[in-house]
């Protein structure tokens, strides 16, 4: 015949759980086990939750490297840049940056005025 497992030591958690489940036969241990799962499921997710930010350039039928006139989509944004004159164009987010070839085509999506020449 086998003993009846000691709980342990009396006012530690591990006491308290496996009085509980020597009490009730394991029906404390499905409780708490339940318990657990819905708390796990429960739980906000922080990684998955957390957008990535876009990085992306957009070239009106341009590329970074053949656009001369350049803006920013931001909402504050004020100036375009032509790259001849000025290089702080460089300087904008790559997040809102917008490439044209002709000033008369970033005028069309924009409202911008040029900068001056740096």
């Amino acid at each position: 015949m086998v003993a009846p497992k000691s709980p342990g030591i009396p006012g530690s958690c591990q006491y308290l759980y496996d009085s509980a489940v020597i009490e009730t036969g394991g029906d404390m241990k499905r409780r708490i086990l339940g318990l657990l799962v819905a708390a796990t499921l429960l739980a906000p997710v922080g990684i998955a939750a957390t957008p990535t930010p876009a990085i992306a350039f957009t070239g009106h039928h341009c590329t970074r490297a053949t656009c001369i006139f350049f803006t920013s989509s931001y909402s504050t944004a004020r100036f375009f840049y032509d790259r001849r004159t000025c290089d702080q164009w460089r300087d904008l987010s790559n997040t809102y940056l917008h490439g044209f070839r002709t000033r008369a085509a970033l005028l069309r999506v924009f409202d911008r005025r040029l900068h001056s020449p740096c």
